[in-house]
């Protein structure tokens, strides 16, 4: 059993013939392994193997541990944490609670004029290769990533991502990771991605409000978790002098009012317990019901640099059944 370096290059010593080379990597698929054959011929000129792979990476979220506290003071109102959005290369590193979410990567490959990009959906985590041969050939007379100089930055720097969850915001984490750390250290950011998966944003508890004079809203709850703080935030949005004529109610419920009574009884300060969908307006609600009800998924912006005369889109694949 041999183990490469950093650089992925090792040197054996077998016998003439033909022999079987059995290769194992995380980005060899499901099961992170291969075979080839090989045949040995005498002189070492002559035997040398190459295995390209194309970089796989994993997009998924976690949310954040449940309060341990089983018996909370009613007068503190919830923490309102965020969930993580994290990239990963080796699958192994995915851990047990992990959630597919939407979303959209985008990743500049200077060295054959791409500009790498995938959207993905919430059904099962996401599975992409970052690799331009992978997908198509590029422009005619582009150079190939085996072409590109060793001293090129590290196209992994440009991975940009960005997601959407209902009734939660998407913060991206500015400066992003990947780049501050190759800027930094140099050296391929892949290397170090194998080792550890890095959260590249967050999805922030929010309340999606459906205003009956067809505008919404997505406040976060840890500035307007409280129910006072919510309503004096949608009077200024309305232009509504006196927020005591605006209307607060649930979205899934039949026209209850959003007060500290129907939050938690014992509670005097009357938070929002969890994202959620609320309607609002003066008066009559009808026409924020039905905005509500003809919601569709957000559209997902497509982060990172626009496509121009260098960078042409290539819509990667993503590997469906690779990761449950």
């Amino acid at each position: 059993l041999f183990r490469s370096p950093s650089d992925g290059r090792c040197k054996l010593i077998a016998p003439l013939g033909s022999r079987a080379l059995h290769l194992r990597h995380p980005a060899l698929g499901p099961s992170g392994r291969e075979s080839m054959q090989v045949e040995v011929l005498r002189g070492e000129a002559a035997n040398s193997v190459t295995r390209r792979l194309a970089a796989r990476v994993f997009v998924y979220c976690t949310d954040p541990e449940a309060e341990e506290d089983a018996d909370p003071d009613p007068e503190d109102g919830p923490l309102y944490d965020p969930s993580c959005v994290w990239l990963a290369s080796d699958p192994g590193q995915i851990t047990d609670d992990a959630l597919a979410c939407r979303g959209c990567l985008s990743c500049p490959w200077p060295a054959s004029e791409n500009l790498l990009k995938a959207k993905f959906g919430s059904k099962n985590i996401a599975a992409l290769e970052l690799h331009p041969a992978r997908h198509e050939s590029g422009r005619a007379g582009a150079a190939t990533p085996s072409e590109s100089s060793s001293s090129d930055p590290c196209p992994f720097a440009g991975i940009r991502l960005s997601g959407s969850r209902s009734d939660f915001l998407w913060q991206p984490k500015e400066p992003s990771p990947l780049a501050e750390r190759t800027a930094e250290l140099g050296g391929c950011e892949l290397l170090r991605l194998m080792t550890c998966p890095v959260a590249l944003g967050f999805f922030k508890p929010s309340a999606t409000v459906y205003c009956a004079n067809g505008s919404r809203y997505d406040l976060p709850l840890s500035e307007y978790g409280k129910v006072d703080a919510l309503r004096s935030k949608m009077a200024e949005l309305l232009q509504v002098a006196d927020d005591v004529k605006l209307r607060l109610v649930f979205a899934d419920r039949d026209n209850m009012e959003v007060t500290r009574e129907n939050l938690d009884p014992k509670s005097k300060n009357g938070f929002l317990p969890a994202p959620m969908a609320l309607l609002c307006g003066v008066g009559d609600l009808t026409a924020a019901k039905r905005l509500y009800e003809a919601r569709s998924e957000e559209a997902v912006r497509e982060p990172g640099p626009e496509a121009d005369d260098k960078l042409q889109v290539l819509d990667l694949e993503i590997l469906s059944g690779e990761q449950e």
